[in-house]
């Protein structure tokens, strides 16, 4: 008898947070030299996440400019740099 596979979608932030606990568990419980190299990578976890969702928060203003028409009206080079100009003034 075949047990059906259970799948379970878990949100973004619900993921993070897990990522997050899991690694501070391993940090407190690791050996003083061990320490600063899980540490770099809850950094290098927390760069990767921050990436990602500027990503998709670009992405997410290229559709609203497509659905409203702007890209259409006023041009792709002219939506972009309007997206550059409100992340810091600097390029995507």
């Amino acid at each position: 008898m075949n047990t059906p596979t259970k799948i379970v979608v878990i949100d973004r932030d619900e993921l993070d947070a897990r990522v997050y606990a899991s690694l501070t568990r391993v940090l407190e419980r690791a050996r003083i030299e061990k320490k600063l190299p899980v540490f770099t990578l809850m950094a290098r976890t927390a760069a990767d996440n921050i990436a990602a969702r500027r990503q998709q928060y670009i992405e997410d203003l290229r559709t609203i400019a497509e659905e409203l028409g702007l890209v259409s009206r006023l041009g792709a080079t002219a939506v972009t740099s309007a997206i550059e100009a409100g992340f810091n003034g600097g390029t995507l």
